[in-house]
């Protein structure tokens, strides 16, 4: 039984565009809110900007931190359990994991699990978000996927998952 956890890079992607677009937003809505109606703004725009800024980074610091220690992929013999903090948990037995995508160009595993009910999809010609029949678990955004530890311990765990992949 091993627990991984994600890797700091893959959290600040997940983060850094939802902090992208609302750090800007929560910086001018603040600022709207602080600005009494007798001043002009220029002097306490530039007086109170840095403390503003420095709020919401730290903010966004603190959220990042937590979710290096949230996030995780627990491998056990019966199964796995999944966390990506704050909503998503995916616990599956090995029965119901389906597969394990590599990206060709990229190296990026994905992980199948089935799903009972169908979930959301959507096609946008170009690409579709989502899986109806699959819940995804991106298993490249772990510590232990590059360096190959959750390769070879799924290997013993479910074996099926690698059939299809080139011997190396």
């Amino acid at each position: 039984m091993s627990t991984y956890r994600l890797t700091a890079l893959a959290l600040l992607k997940s983060l850094g565009l939802a902090a992208l677009l609302i750090l800007p937003l929560v910086t001018v809505a603040a600022l709207m809110l602080m600005l009494p109606e007798s001043m002009s703004g220029g002097l306490f725009f530039l007086l109170f900007l840095p403390i503003i800024l420095t709020c919401g980074l730290s903010v966004f610091l603190s959220v990042l931190a937590v979710g290096v220690f949230v996030h995780r992929l627990k491998l056990t013999p019966e199964g796995l359990e999944y966390q990506r903090w704050p909503l998503k948990q995916i616990a599956a037995t090995w029965a119901q994991v389906e597969g394990l995508h590599i990206g060709k160009k990229t190296g990026s595993a994905t992980l199948l699990v089935h799903r009972i009910k169908p979930g959301f999809e959507l096609d946008l010609g170009f690409m579709t978000l989502g899986s109806k029949d699959f819940k995804l678990i991106p298993l490249s955004d772990f510590t232990g996927w590059k360096d190959g530890r959750i390769a070879l311990e799924m290997k013993k765990f479910a074996p099926k998952l690698f059939a299809d992949q080139p011997v190396e």
